[in-house]
């Protein structure tokens, strides 16, 4: 099984997904613009987004998917461009 990275700083957190498993779980244009891009990847914020991922995730593979979480007084994450279901589809082109 994959194991993804969830980043988290002082104020927030993101997991981190390749866009082309967004698309291949059907919900690439269910993710919100809290969250992140940067070099065919999502950054899933915490709140909302993950979640949908998590969900999504389990409908598919019958478990929850892995994770480790990567702390860090600061990251660049949030001066990543942010997610927009336009943009994704473009980069995947």
């Amino acid at each position: 099984m994959k194991e993804y990275i969830f980043y988290e700083d002082p104020g927030h957190g993101w997991l981190a997904v390749p866009i082309k498993e967004l698309i291949d779980l059907g919900i690439a244009s269910k993710i919100t613009d809290y969250s992140y891009t940067l070099g065919g990847m999502a950054f899933l914020e915490e709140d909302c987004d993950f979640l949908t991922f998590v969900n999504a995730y389990k409908e598919k593979y019958g478990e929850l998917p892995r994770y480790k979480a990567v702390y860090q007084e600061y990251t660049s994450i949030r001066a990543y461009p942010r997610y927009t279901k336009d943009k994704v589809y473009k980069e995947l082109a």
